[in-house]
C-alpha cells in the first residue's frame, strides 16, 4: 500500500476544502451503494462491483473530510485504501488489507473482464467489511470532523 505522506509531499494529491453537504451525500451515495449491492437477481460479479463502490466512496470520505482530493492518476483507488490507516490509524490495517484485495478482484472483473470470479460469500463478506468501515468512518468524523455531520446521519 502507498505510504499517505510521500503522495502528500509527491503533489498526488491537491487541498481542497469539502463541505457538510459533499460529505452527506457521499455517505449518502456509499450508503445507497451497499444497500443496491443486495439486489436479487444480479450476479455476484456485479453484486461485488456495485460493494466495491461503496467501500471505496467511504475511502474518499475519509480524505474529502481531509480536505483533500486526489489527482486523476493510476493507482487512485490504492491510495484512497492506503488512506485509511493513514488517518484512522493502525487499527484499520485488517480493514484496509481486506479492501485492498477486493479492490485487485475488482479490477480483474472491470478491467481483465474475468467473469465469475466472485461468488455470493465475497459479496457478504465485503458487504461486512463496508459496514465495519462505515461503522470506523463515521466514528472518526464524529471525533475529528463533527462538522460535516448533519444530525440524520
Amino acid at each position: 500500500m502507498k505510504h499517505w505522506s510521500k503522495l502528500l509531499a509527491d503533489g498526488k494529491v491537491k487541498t481542497e476544502p469539502s463541505s457538510a453537504q459533499e460529505i452527506s451525500s457521499r455517505i449518502h451515495k456509499a450508503r445507497e451503494c451497499a444497500d443496491q449491492s443486495l439486489v436479487k437477481g444480479l450476479n455476484a460479479d456485479t453484486k461485488f462491483k456495485i460493494a466495491y463502490s461503496a467501500a471505496r466512496e467511504w475511502c474518499e470520505i475519509v480524505v474529502r473530510a481531509e480536505g483533500l482530493r486526489l489527482q486523476g492518476i493510476p493507482g487512485h483507488h490504492e491510495m484512497l485504501i492506503s488512506a485509511l490507516v493513514h488517518y484512522l490509524g493502525p487499527e484499520s490495517t485488517d480493514l484496509a488489507e481486506h479492501l485492498n484485495r477486493a479492490r485487485m478482484l475488482r479490477n480483474n472483473i472491470e478491467y481483465d473482464f474475468t467473469y465469475g470470479i466472485t461468488n455470493e460469500d465475497e459479496v457478504k463478506s465485503l458487504l461486512v467489511a463496508i459496514k465495519n468501515l462505515e461503522t470506523h468512518v463515521m466514528n472518526w468524523l464524529q471525533s475529528n470532523h463533527p462538522e460535516f455531520l448533519k444530525s440524520d446521519h
